[in-house]
């Protein structure tokens, strides 16, 4: 997974033309960067490895920042690339941007209920608009 991810980076750099830096840290030692990424929602995992034939839990993580001037997005969790590309566009999008577009929902005319009926449609939306109920 890890060569996946730095080849899906390095392509992202290269349409970038360079103005995307990447870092991997190593948090092992260092406390201080442990408790940012619980900050920001990486959370702590445990793993079984298996080394000279015993099995060893160890911990780590596998999320990724992504940082535009104070602004962070998190990526908690980077166990495969399926929807790599689409997360990493979305924390882009969210960082970079000074204010998120609206999106209206009518309401009081027999409409379905936005937040009892369209809940994942809802949750979708709001990561990356600002979701409104608009009473015409």
């Amino acid at each position: 997974v890890r060569q996946e991810v730095e080849d899906i980076l390095a392509e992202y750099q290269s349409y970038a033309n360079n103005k995307l830096a990447i870092e991997f840290i190593d948090p092992q030692d260092d406390e201080k960067i442990q408790q940012n990424l619980q900050l920001v929602g990486i959370p702590l995992l445990q793993f079984n490895v298996l080394e000279n034939d015993k099995y060893e839990v160890i911990n780590g993580y596998l999320g990724m920042v992504v940082q535009y001037g104070d602004n962070k997005q998190a990526i908690p969790v980077v166990n495969n690339t399926q929807n790599l590309e689409y997360q990493l566009t979305s924390a882009i999008k969210k960082v970079v941007a000074a204010e998120n577009p609206v999106i209206g929902f009518t309401i009081g005319h027999g409409e379905l209920d936005r937040a009892a009926n369209l809940t994942i449609l809802n949750q979708k939306l709001s990561e990356i608009y600002t979701v409104r109920d608009v009473d015409l």
